[in-house]
């Protein structure tokens, strides 16, 4: 009787936890009330403050606006983030923009926003969210931008300048996608010789070397995988 009454009660309360950790899960960051000048009315406890000042850790890696937009690459160091309030401030007056992406602990990702004036923006604030004892909050410790340069020397993928692309092994490099994969690494199951990624790994095999003759050694080498690529294939002739 005991062992199916505790039986009962762990079901129960398992099905509550589920049910509330999904009802969490699906809470969207745009509920978050945004009022009129929000940069005069972010307001948290004390307690929510130290949690966030202590626990959250985000970077602008780089950022850049093109004529429409501007593009923020954001990594995070700490507890998974909900998503961003951003604030533009222009001359006169300030927009609000929720950014409803979620950023996992050591993740790096591009964000952007599109403001209504391009031309006079003063200044950027990021807010990050995060859920606190179940509710979204927004965290009062901000990043603060005075200047976003132009992007320039992107590339044609919006790849920025001395980034890797998204395209395995492609870096930009001046406005170019370049191979790179000593950088930038290769797909899953390809390799890299010589900054480019190939599906065939070379096998080399080799003869012993012949005898010196008018001051030159050789030996003969193939490949046993047949992959027609030389960029490991071994010294084939040397002095003597």
């Amino acid at each position: 009787m005991n062992n199916k009454y505790y039986i009962v009660v762990f079901i129960i309360l398992f099905s509550f936890l589920v049910y509330q950790n999904l009802f969490f899960k699906e809470q969207d960051i745009n509920n978050i009330i945004i009022q009129d000048n929000i940069s005069e009315n972010i307001k948290n406890t004390p307690e929510i403050d130290l949690f966030c000042l202590n626990n959250i850790d985000f970077n602008l890696e780089s950022s850049c606006k093109t004529e429409s937009k501007i593009k923020f690459f954001l990594t995070n160091k700490n507890l998974d983030l909900l998503g961003f309030l951003v604030i533009v401030f222009n001359e006169n007056s300030e927009e609000s923009y929720i950014i409803n992406q979620k950023l996992k602990k050591d993740e790096k990702k591009e964000l952007y926003i599109e403001p209504e004036n391009m031309k006079n923006i003063k200044k950027i604030n990021i807010f990050p969210v995060i859920k606190f004892n179940k509710e979204l909050v927004l965290c009062k410790n901000s990043m603060t931008y005075t200047s976003i340069p132009l992007c320039k020397n992107i590339c044609e993928d919006n790849t920025l300048y001395t980034k890797c692309s998204k395209n395995k092994p492609y870096f930009c490099d001046n406005g170019n996608l370049i191979e790179n994969c000593k950088l930038c690494g290769c797909n899953s199951g390809d390799y890299c010789y010589n900054y480019t990624c190939t599906s065939c790994k070379e096998a080399w095999v080799c003869s012993e070397w012949s005898d010196c003759i008018n001051g030159i050694q050789k030996k003969g080498c193939f490949d046993l995988n047949e992959c027609n690529t030389f960029f490991n294939k071994p010294i084939d002739e040397r002095k003597c």
